[in-house]
């Protein structure tokens, strides 16, 4: 959490001597190793090194003058007090961002429309992902979710046996390889071709709140 603290505990007085200090010593070159010591130390440390120089830091608009201060600063307080970081997502008080709301919004609508569509079904359907693809990592995926009938389907020309996908052909089979050890599955479908063959089965036009491409 969040507390109210100074950036800073040296004092007004202390900061106006070291700023008459560093207007004095302070050349017309930049000093390579200075830089590189006051880039190290305020690292994590911006809101400290704008209290000191009064002003917000900005490590490419420094003067050399202001370089200086910096690095007196930090031989006068090597240990700052520890600027305060914002709740990550699992914490409280995190506040999510409009992109997070938005996605979190629109999550929210597919899993609405998707539960509206299942329910309307003929038969009972499970959602499953297609492994037969070559790539598959935590955030990076190469095959779709399909819709899975549960039960063997008989709606006229469309005709699937149990554990079949909505979107399967002779053709396709090869390349549906789904795992099937939880059959159900609070997964949304993302194979659109499964998709339009839902709303065909429940007589309505395809909604793009399922077909829209995902967006993170």
């Amino acid at each position: 959490m969040m507390t109210d603290q100074p950036a800073t505990r040296l004092s007004d007085a202390q900061l106006d001597e070291l700023r008459v200090r560093a207007r004095r010593v302070a050349g017309s070159l930049v000093d390579p190793a200075q830089l590189t010591r006051v880039t190290r130390f305020v690292a994590g440390r911006h809101a400290w090194a704008g209290a000191v120089l009064g002003k917000p830091f900005n490590l490419h608009r420094l003067t050399n003058a202001e370089l200086v201060l910096l690095d007196l600063a930090a031989q006068a307080e090597p240990e700052p007090p520890v600027e305060p970081r914002p709740p990550a997502p699992w914490e409280e008080g995190y506040q999510p961002s409009e992109r997070e709301l938005a996605v979190a919004a629109r999550a929210q609508a597919r899993a609405k429309e998707w539960d509206r569509v299942r329910a309307a079904l003929p038969v009972p359907v499970t959602v499953l992902y297609n492994y037969s693809g070559p790539h598959h990592y935590e955030f990076h995926v190469s095959g779709a979710d399909h819709i899975i009938v549960r039960e063997a389907l008989d709606a006229g020309r469309l005709q699937r046996a149990a554990d079949q996908s909505l979107c399967w052909t002779p053709s396709r089979a090869r390349h549906l390889s789904f795992d099937r050890v939880s059959p159900e599955s609070d997964r949304v479908p993302t194979c659109k071709a499964c998709l339009r063959f839902a709303y065909r089965l429940v007589d309505e036009p395809p909604s793009e709140v399922l077909l829209a491409p995902l967006r993170r």
